[in-house]
């Protein structure tokens, strides 16, 4: 009996034993091919990629020279250490300072920085790697040296695998730098909530992965990072409008163009290839106006800086729109671009400007003001201190300036003089003075009695912090233009 026993617990140990060198085998069978296919891909990719890596490279130098390739060391396949290259996104200065992960916005990344994390062409120099065997295309993201405590015990499975650049947590986390909370440091956040979330999904992918669902994952990690470049969320909330109204005017404006230069429409024969170029007029104007940053400013903020780009982008969206024609030899619609300019510019700032318009008399609706002001001095403080309080109580400005007496300074009419303000009270019933300059002590005494009199508060915004150090750059003979215009006899009191 005993000996039926154990003749059945050694069939089942051999059984056990022939799994095991099974699985054995299949795992290192796997390992083999995965191990070719990063060579064969890698060597792939570095010919396809060798022109867009020397074109960042040359960008990177030129934004700020030094070393274009940033390292760093990492945790590897069964805790070794290797350096991983990036192509860097901060200052080449930078080294390691600030926190170990990126957070969106972070205000270490430069430009192009920015450009290229959100591109993730930050990490085609990873092939080297790859091909050095340190990493594979599919496998658990390699942590950073400050994290190595977190793969100890629990998650220290994840060290039996090669590190890589695809797999489900790149894919479920490609827009990770966007999912740190702002009242948490990046770094707590993620060893509080992310890690353990990706460590789990990694241990149970990479458990049963093989060849095939490698590459599946592979197929849909460059899916994701090329339709993830572009936020659709944010695109169809702010930019979408923007850009149907831009596409919308160039090809109004192109059209017009036509019109007032040929009298006419254009034939039958020409209206395919009329269309064609306005199209592609109205797509060098979206790219250059995303590239020079026209789409960044929200519309509702539009201001002079952002007309000046908006010129700008446009001469060179009809520029280029002039180079392709020429290239084509088509000089009949060469000839209409002009008009077609004159045209564009305006109906380019309509939308923006309703924008704006709409949103600040909606925004000035809610504002409860409780304070009367004047603003004494339309100068550069006073022009901003007009801003800041916009539709807020912001009454006018007074100016011992007699040409500015009348005008309007940022939309606020300029009402008087100092002389003036018992009788301004008196029609308007302001609660408050608020000097954008430092007066001296003559001119303090005049206001400070004028104020007491009529019963206001006067504020003197210079000697406030934070602004008393804002206004160190604001030049002296600024106050001095103020402290020398009136005189009274009680001067020298």
């Amino acid at each position: 009996m005993n000996t039926a026993k154990n003749a059945q617990a050694d069939y089942h140990e051999k059984g056990n034993d022939n799994s095991l060198k099974s699985n054995l085998r299949i795992r290192n069978w796997n390992g083999f091919c995965k191990r070719g296919l990063d060579i064969v891909l890698a060597i792939l990719a570095f010919f396809i990629a060798a022109p867009v890596i020397g074109v960042i490279s040359a960008l990177l130098w030129l934004e700020s020279p030094g070393n274009v390739i940033f390292t760093q060391v990492r945790i590897g396949l069964h805790g070794k250490r290797f350096k991983m290259y990036k192509f860097r996104k901060f200052p080449a200065n930078w080294g390691d300072k600030g926190p170990a992960v990126t957070a969106a916005g972070d205000s270490r990344m430069t430009f192009l920085g920015s450009i290229l994390e959100r591109l993730k062409f930050d990490e085609l120099p990873q092939l080297w790697n790859i091909l050095r065997g340190e990493m594979s295309f599919v496998g658990p993201r390699p942590e950073s040296c400050q994290f190595a405590d977190m793969l100890e015990s629990r998650y220290a499975d994840l060290l039996q695998y090669v590190p890589g650049i695809f797999g489900p947590n790149q894919i479920a986390f490609r827009n990770e730098s966007s999912m740190y909370p702002p009242d948490e440091p990046p770094e707590n956040f993620y060893r509080r909530v992310l890690f353990k979330h990706k460590a789990q999904v990694d241990l149970v992918y990479f458990k049963k992965a093989n060849l095939f669902t490698d590459i599946s994952w592979m197929i849909r990690g460059v899916w994701v990072s090329v339709a993830g470049a572009v936020n659709w969320r944010r695109f169809l909330k702010s930019d979408a409008p923007l850009v149907v109204c831009d596409v919308a005017a160039v090809l109004i404006a192109w059209s017009l163009g036509y019109v007032m230069r040929r009298s006419g429409w254009p034939d039958v024969t020409d209206r395919a290839l009329f269309l064609r170029e306005g199209l592609l007029s109205s797509g060098f104007c979206v790219v250059i106006f995303y590239v020079g940053g026209c789409y960044r400013q929200s519309a509702r903020y539009f201001s002079l800086s952002d007309s000046f780009r908006l010129t700008l982008c446009t001469s060179l969206a009809c520029f280029a729109s002039a180079i392709t024609i020429m290239t084509a030899q088509r000089w009949d619609f060469l000839y209409h671009l002009p008009i077609t300019w004159f045209v564009l510019l305006p109906l380019i700032f309509l939308p923006r400007i309703l924008i704006r318009i709409k949103w600040e008399n909606g925004h000035s609706k809610n504002i409860l003001a409780t304070q009367k002001i004047i603003i004494y001095g339309a100068g550069r403080v006073g022009r901003s201190l007009s801003s800041c309080i916009h539709n807020a109580g912001m009454i006018g400005f007074i100016d011992d300036d007699h040409e500015l007496l009348g005008r309007r300074i940022s939309g606020y009419p300029v009402i008087g003089h100092e002389s003036d303000i018992p009788t301004i009270h008196d029609v308007h019933s302001f609660d408050q003075l608020w000097l954008s300059f430092k007066p001296d002590m003559y001119k303090r005494y005049r206001l400070n009695k004028i104020c007491t009199n009529i019963g206001i508060s006067m504020v003197v915004i210079p000697e406030i912090e934070p602004f008393a150090g804002m206004l160190k750059s604001i030049k002296k003979h600024d106050a001095q233009t103020y402290n020398q215009k009136i005189h009274y006899p009680y001067d020298k009191a």
